[in-house]
């Protein structure tokens, strides 16, 4: 199966990025796989993820000419997957040209992502035109699940993509079991790291800190 994938930056290794160079070298292994990265550098916290023998690699820089390349290969691929709300608004003109199947991997739509971003506030009307064009929509948290299906339903009806959640995968190291401590009443730490920007929301985490157990502290 040949896969098409495309992406708005690699040049700077933050929480998507960091996601597909962990999903990108396994895909390799099962399918072959053709990335366009519409802004072309690729962060050199990345670079080892995505070597150029195993899969191929266009790097855009948004030029009109090596778009038109990444449609010709869209043109000839089973599968073509958009990275991001960036990526979908910037391909969704050259969506109309594939005929391959469709799949949006978004990670970050929630109400605040919409509000505090002034850029994306401008273009909602045509975001929501952009997440009715494929065939499935994969989000990474239930949050960004439901807030996509209400507002596809409320739009556009009962004719809308199909929705499934799909967590990022973490490595194996960073998720593993840590036996309890003895007495069972050990502080409990909860590490937020992220901007201290509104688009982040912490302020929610924060009051969600009056329905926590004593022990638990931000």
């Amino acid at each position: 199966m040949r896969m098409h994938l495309v992406c708005y930056r690699l040049d700077v290794p933050g929480g998507m990025e960091r996601a597909l160079a962990g999903l990108v070298p396994h895909l390799a292994d099962h399918c072959d796989i053709e990335l366009t990265v519409l802004r072309g550098r690729i962060s050199p916290a990345l670079a080892a993820h995505f070597s150029e023998d195993r899969f191929s690699i266009v790097l855009v820089e948004l030029r009109p000419w090596r778009l038109r390349q990444s449609v010709e290969v869209g043109r000839s691929v089973d599968v073509e997957m958009v990275v991001g709300l960036w990526a979908g608004l910037l391909w969704l003109p050259l969506w109309f040209r594939s005929s391959a199947p469709r799949i949006l991997w978004e990670h970050s739509l929630v109400p605040t992502r919409l509000t505090f971003d002034r850029r994306l506030n401008r273009l909602r009307w045509l975001l929501w035109r952009m997440y009715r064009r494929p065939q499935v929509i994969v989000t990474v948290s239930r949050a960004a699940h439901d807030y996509a299906r209400s507002e596809l339903h409320r739009r556009f009806g009962s004719r809308i993509p199909e929705l499934r959640v799909i967590p990022n995968a973490m490595p194996e190291p960073e998720i593993r079991d840590r036996p309890a401590e003895e007495g069972g009443d050990a502080m409990v730490r909860l590490l937020a790291m992220h901007r201290l920007t509104p688009l982040k929301n912490t302020a929610l985490a924060i009051r969600t800190l009056a329905f926590l157990p004593p022990n638990y502290e931000l």
